[in-house]
């Protein structure tokens, strides 16, 4: 892509991104845990400028997640990073994208190499969700996004070297979907949606009687403009909200 193909891609960002923070959103990297909910943020960011992508995952495309994620049906089965990647360059046919297809487990898993700016983890629940953050914001001093949905809703907390440990928020507790949300529900002294707040039970015993969580297109694009939002902010070093703090917004609620 040319410079001038490029100032076109980007040319309707005028009067709200300046020039600077464009030049910034074009040379920063990201790298993206999980190419789930991190694949509809990526394809927002590279609409937004972005061209500079690390996408780690090894998940395979499975026809349940067609209802939120930007894949497609004829390319069930692929692996979501292969996928992602031709949806990025489809967009910017220059941006540089790199794949790490491995299982993300803290134990294992090399974060040492990506060498990106930014870190946007939405990884499965589980130890090395609350691991591989603290690592990266506390020994890594790099800037982690922990985006996810709730509801028609967006849960979105970040940390840094400056902000709360993940493990502190939660009490090294119980590492579930359930006991997360709530913790940081709590510390950051928040309310969930009233229609969630007055069903909670119900929705919490149907969640338990399935093997995975209910996540809804519109909130996944919410979340995703969140998050590009926050990552302009950041290279426009202007104040975000940090852990233990949290930013929840709910369209349900916000459409009145």
């Amino acid at each position: 892509m040319s410079v001038n193909t490029y100032s076109k891609l980007v040319s309707r960002n005028y009067a709200f991104i300046s020039d600077d923070l464009q030049s910034k959103i074009k040379t920063a990297t990201l790298c993206f845990l999980g190419c789930g909910l991190g694949a509809n943020i990526a394809l927002c960011a590279t609409r937004m400028g972005f061209q500079h992508f690390v996408l780690c995952d090894d998940d395979f495309i499975e026809m349940e997640n067609l209802n939120r994620q930007p894949y497609f049906y004829k390319v069930i089965n692929m692996k979501k990073v292969t996928s992602l990647k031709e949806h990025i360059l489809a967009i910017n046919p220059e941006a540089e994208v790199t794949v790490v297809e491995e299982r993300i487990k803290e134990a294992s898993f090399d974060v040492d190499k990506l060498n990106a700016d930014y870190y946007i983890n939405t990884i499965d629940w589980g130890s090395d969700y609350v691991k591989i953050t603290d690592y990266l914001s506390k020994k890594q001093k790099k800037t982690v996004i922990n985006p996810m949905n709730i509801g028609f809703g967006s849960l979105v907390q970040t940390f840094t070297s400056a902000s709360a440990r993940f493990a502190d928020i939660i009490e090294n507790d119980a590492f579930e979907m359930e006991n997360i949300v709530f913790k940081i529900i709590e510390k950051a002294d928040l309310h969930l949606a009233p229609y969630i707040q007055n069903n909670k039970a119900r929705i919490l015993e149907e969640i338990r009687n399935k093997t995975f969580e209910p996540q809804l297109s519109a909130a996944s694009n919410f979340t995703a403009a969140i998050v590009t939002t926050l990552l302009c902010k950041l290279l426009d070093q202007q104040p975000i909200t940090v852990a233990p703090e949290a930013i929840y917004l709910d369209l349900k609620e916000q459409l009145c």
